[in-house]
């Protein structure tokens, strides 16, 4: 069974940092790391949930440069249960990269913007080739835009989010690999999966007895906020 870390290990840290990003790689447990990423006005992909994520609320992702992005302080609201020490700033995708490659974990990279450009769908791909040398999982709810990806790299591995059974069986139905909400995953969903050679993915568990029943059930990912080692038998590989 292999363990996604949400976001980073968000359970204890902040969401998509860099140190829940490394925390995530010190447990020794996560096979990968999936993060969320966007673009800043100048091009620069960056890890974050929300457009809006700084404690200036007057600030958007999408509408502000790099330089800005790096050097403004997050929302505290966004750190939910998860202890911290000072400020916390965005991380960018690049170094969201080389610490999945320090630690040997997969990359995970969920597209949240929309009407992507194809310079910077080419810049993601690049990146993720030059850094992880390709092995990395993109997904998202566009099947479009993971489409355009594999033009690109026909052999990347890519997930459509789902958050209903209609929707799982429509992308299986396509061809395509699934990432679907556990509230609403459905194990004839799985033995479809299973009868076309697709992978399937759920997300997000929180708790040990929800990840005890996918890992019965079988399912080939299971992205979570917390560790369960020691628990669960984990494949990093």
């Amino acid at each position: 069974m292999r363990f996604i870390a949400h976001r980073g290990y968000s359970a204890k840290y902040y969401q998509n940092s860099e140190e829940a990003f490394i925390k995530a790689g010190e447990e020794n447990f996560f096979f990968g790391v999936e993060t969320d990423v966007r673009l800043t006005k100048d091009k620069v992909w960056v890890c974050c949930h929300d457009d809006n994520p700084f404690r200036n609320n007057s600030l958007r992702v999408s509408k502000v440069n790099i330089d800005v992005a790096l050097s403004s302080e997050l929302k505290k609201s966004k750190k939910g249960m998860a202890k911290w020490n000072g400020p916390v700033y965005l991380c960018t995708y690049e170094r969201y990269l080389e610490i999945n490659a320090k630690y040997g974990m997969t990359p995970i990279i969920e597209l949240k913007c929309k009407d992507i450009d194809d310079d910077s769908i080419k810049n993601l791909v690049e990146l993720a080739d030059k850094i992880c040398a390709g092995k990395v999982i993109y997904i998202g709810y566009s099947a479009k835009d993971l489409l355009r990806i594999k033009a690109i790299r026909p052999n990347a591995k890519v997930q459509v989010l789902c958050k209903s059974p209609y929707g799982g069986n429509k992308y299986l139905n396509m061809g395509l690999d699934i990432d679907h909400m556990a509230f609403t995953f459905s194990p004839s969903l799985l033995k479809k999966a299973r009868k076309l050679n697709r992978e399937v993915n759920v997300w997000t568990i929180r708790s040990l007895i929800g990840a005890k029943i996918f890992v019965k059930l079988g399912v080939d990912y299971i992205t979570t906020d917390y560790s369960y080692k020691n628990k669960l038998k984990s494949r990093l590989d």
